[in-house]
């Protein structure tokens, strides 16, 4: 076994974490089919992926602006270009510029980064503590945390792991400043003594500037530096110490990150901090300003601490006037403390924006949370004996990252790296214990401790005065054993309990990495989609937009023939990197919320205003599926009306079932079925009449858990709304209360299952659908139930729709291109049906087999593609 202490024992041991951290990651690769690579569910990654294609193509080219997302505006890029740099140039040197071989090659960014972590942790343990907890930190960021390895598996190209990498570096380099370097403001006359101060806090700013390039999340560095600097500056204050070193450190690694930020230019106009504007130079400027006023203030009062604190408070007083007068300072303050203090309203629709939940944080760090509990108690003990600042930073990190995944549990990944240095120091902290006799308390002396020996049993202590006479009886002592002992051996079992937790937190974190590996297979896009957008991609016509051209935001203008894809949010940058086509809506939320957004079409009831919404967002074709129909209806609500409330469309009843156990059931209101994604996904657009469906009696009572209103289940029975059946009355909520207090109206069990006419869609045409069935969940935690008939993923194309004169009902018999036959009928309106098939001419695999046919006459209809196109009169 090789020496840990030795430099060879040491690059094996940390070698050997490195290759458990990247064979862990590579599991996935295992399942690579005939593709050549995983078609991960993670929508960011495609987007990532579609940067890197255009890279590798016109290397160095990164586009700011992007026409092929967003339609019909375009989307300002405002992530950063180090990761698609980093990935491109791999491909480039490996040789990967097909399209399947570029997704390969990138797959393997990640848990490349994710081993360099391991070496960087070890350096930063090394640094805040000592040798052991670095290498203790280096053994469990290779596992540690779900959160953190779920985005840095072979497959996932996102540049989180680019983040977490060139940040912690950042912080190892300001730490190694903190510790190791020393310097002072009478050196500024002096270069030699400067060389080596500058030269780390020069090469802090290059790092920040790195991170930054990744993405401008991890402006999140200065907002703990700056938290940092106020406290140390005010520890060093009242330790009457001077704070020269934190002075420099800081206004030379952010002017450094300033010229560098000048240099790279701002490719976007406004102070925005999430974008790459003048408002990160401006936050630059505002830590140096604190440092510079801190340490003068420091300096000033040096002695004299009311008058000091006087100062400080004279000084937030100032600042925040400032910040409140100019209005770029006003702008980016309001950013912060709504990223900080604000709440997200569409947190159930991107879960990664909803707190952390104490299972969550269970799930993501285990034993992890137990340890750096302790670790902060320790770290917290040490720095209130000795206030090194590199401990304070430390402590200053920790907490921030951790009231911040509080907040938003997408930062889970970001809280990894401060949670296991925390943990590193709470196991490695017994070892520097002394016993009573100044041995240190080891491993031989906890298997003393379990397993003594009978010498050690019955030898009285040689220290102990009293050690010849015996205990009094009742008294229930060892009279071997005195309070040092017992201290001894309390020493002895923490560091038994920490070491087992270590050894746990390892092998469960292992586990459940390897077991979520294993898992991939379920974490893909699901085949239907990848059908549909390649056929997307075959099947439709160019927008007009080259996938690999650069575009300026401010003279860019779509072509003529450009149109957008109206689809679910999730599914955009599929649709942008697969089809080459052009989402309206995407992962990034554009287009997408309030009243006239993408997800408002969907929930629309009318035909004529869902026409009018797709048309102000330049759709050609919409795609559904059975996920938003139904496993997700109830998101639509969220981010059109700003509601989780679903009342209008579904009602839950409380349901007493024969052990006395109450559960819930949801059924459908009428509504439902008259949403837009209802009635294309369900019902293809056809005209609907109700069939069997659930009558239910049921009463309204408060509910003593929630405190709002139960509707508790009395009676159901199968309602035939074909046919007339009075003894089944209808009793709504919105009369009088009925005498037996019992409300009694028709729901449907099933989201295919209507509750009266439902009109047919004029302008809306089937073109294409996937060969699956769908599978829907239509209660959480309910069994799957599959829809016969019912594709799981559709295309529909928007066109003006032929006229023909007419009354009463309209038919004409469909194959779609899997072989299912169906028949799309419509009643007339005023006079006219508006229909959106041809017979003749169609392009696409859905084909009429006949001709239109008005029930009850002998008129049959023919429609070519030019009258279904231009909405000519036919007939």
């Amino acid at each position: 076994m090789p020496n840990w202490k030795s430099r060879i024992g040491l690059a094996v041991i940390l070698l050997a974490f490195m290759a458990i951290a990247l064979l862990i990651r590579l599991i996935p690769a295992l399942f690579i089919k005939d593709s050549g690579f995983l078609y991960t569910l993670d929508t960011d990654t495609w987007f990532t992926l579609r940067q890197v294609e255009v890279m590798v193509n016109h290397f160095p080219q990164y586009d700011w602006f992007d026409p092929m997302t967003a339609f019909p505006t375009g989307k300002v890029i405002d992530w950063g270009p180090l990761f698609p740099f980093i990935t491109a140039a791999l491909c480039l040197i490996t040789g990967a510029t097909t399209h399947s071989a570029i997704i390969y090659v990138s797959s393997f960014v990640a848990p490349l980064m994710a081993a360099l972590m391991v070496p960087v942790s070890y350096f930063l343990g090394k640094t805040i503590w000592d040798r052991k907890t670095g290498i203790v930190a280096a053994g469990l960021i290779s596992v540690v945390s779900l959160a953190y390895f779920s985005l840095t598996t072979f497959g996932l190209v996102i540049h989180h792991i680019g983040e977490l990498l060139f940040s912690s570096l950042f912080f190892l380099v300001y730490l190694y400043y903190l510790t190791s370097v020393k310097c002072s403001i009478s050196d500024i006359k002096k270069i030699k003594p400067l060389l080596v101060p500058v030269a780390f806090a020069s090469l802090a700013g290059v790092l920040y500037f790195l991170a930054l390039l990744t993405s401008t999340t991890t402006l999140l560095v200065l907002a703990v530096i700056a938290i940092f600097t106020f406290v140390q500056q005010i520890v060093d204050h009242l330790s009457g110490r001077p704070s020269e070193d934190l002075l420099i450190l800081n206004v030379v690694f952010l002017s450094v990150t300033t010229v560098l930020l000048v240099l790279f230019g701002f490719k976007q106009t406004g102070t925005s901090v999430t974008s790459y504007t003048i408002g990160l130079v401006y936050v630059n400027l505002l830590l140096i300003a604190e440092t510079i006023v801190l340490y003068g203030v420091s300096t000033l009062f040096q002695g004299k601490i009311k008058l000091y604190l006087v100062a400080l408070g004279a000084l937030a007083v100032a600042g925040i006037a400032v910040i409140l007068i100019y209005p770029p300072l006003q702008a980016i303050s309001q950013q912060g403390m709504t990223l900080l203090f604000g709440s997200s309203n569409f947190s159930i629709g991107v879960l990664n924006t909803a707190p952390l939940t104490l299972a969550l944080a269970w799930d993501y760090f285990n034993v992890a949370l137990i340890l750096a509990a302790g670790g902060f108690l320790v770290l917290l003990y040490h720095s209130a004996k000795t206030r090194k600042p590199a401990w304070i930073l430390l402590l200053v990190w920790s907490a921030f990252m951790l009231l911040l995944t509080v907040k938003y549990q997408r930062f889970a990944y970001f809280s990894t790296v401060t949670i296991v240095l925390l943990s590193a120091i709470c196991i490695t902290e017994p070892f520097t214990w002394k016993k009573t006799d100044g041995t240190a308390v080891s491993f031989g002396a906890l298997i003393s401790l379990l397993f003594p020996s009978k010498e050690q049993g019955n030898r009285p202590s040689d220290k102990s005065p009293r050690s010849s006479k015996t205990t009094k009886p009742g008294k229930g002592k060892n009279p071997s054993r005195n309070p040092q002992q017992y201290t001894d051996d309390l020493k002895v079992f923490c560091l038994g309990t920490v070491v087992m937790l270590a050894v746990v937190l390892f092998f469960v974190s292992a586990y459940n990495d390897a077991n979520l590996a294993l898992t991939n297979p379920n974490r893909e896009i699901p085949a239907d989609w990848i059908n549909t957008v390649n056929w997307l991609g075959n099947a439709t016509p160019s927008p007009g937009v080259d996938y690999y051209q650069q575009y300026d935001a401010s003279t860019y203008t779509y072509p003529p023939e450009a149109y957008g894809v109206l689809a679910s949010w999730d599914a955009g940058n599929w649709i942008t990197f697969f089809s080459h086509r052009i989402p309206i809506t995407n992962p990034f939320q554009d287009h997408l919320s309030g009243s006239t957004g993408a997800y408002a079409f969907y929930l629309s009831e009318n035909e004529t205003a869902a026409d009018t919404l797709l048309q102000g967002l330049g759709g050609r074709y919409v795609i559904t599926d059975s996920s938003l129909a139904v496993d997700e209806f109830s998101s639509l609500a969220l981010w059109v009306n700003n509601s989780v409330d679903v009342s209008p469309y579904m009602t839950r009843f409380t349901v007493q079932g024969g052990n006395g156990g109450l559960s819930s059931a949801y059924l459908y209101d009428d509504a439902y079925f008259r949403t837009m994604v209802v009635r294309l996904q369900n019902f293809d657009g056809s005209l609907q009449v109700p069939g069997t469906v659930n009558y239910i009696r049921y009463r309204i009572q408060q509910d003593p858990a929630s405190g709002g209103v139960a509707r508790v289940l009395v009676g159901e029975q199968p309602l035939d709304l074909t046919q007339p059946d009075n003894s089944s009355p209808i009793i709504p909520e919105n009369g009088s209360v009925p005498p037996d207090g019992v409300y009694a109206n028709a729901f449907s069990g099933l989201p295919n299952s209507t509750l009266s006419n439902v009109p047919a869609l004029n302008h809306f045409r089937l073109v294409h659908e996937s060969p699956d069935d769908a599978t829907v969940q239509m209660v959480q935690g309910s069994v799957p139930v599959t829809l016969p008939g019912i594709k799981y993923v559709k295309i529909f194309e928007y066109v003006k729709g032929a006229r023909i004169p007419g009354e009463g009902i309209i038919e004409i018999p469909l194959r779609t291109n899997t072989g299912r036959t169906f028949v799309y009928t419509q009643e007339s309106q005023n006079g006219t049906f508006i229909v959106p098939y041809s017979t003749s001419e169609n392009p696409y695999d859905v084909q009429a087999t006949g001709p239109y046919h008005i029930d009850g006459t002998n008129q049959y209809i023919n429609v070519t593609e030019d009258d279904v196109l231009n909405g000519a009169t036919v007939g």
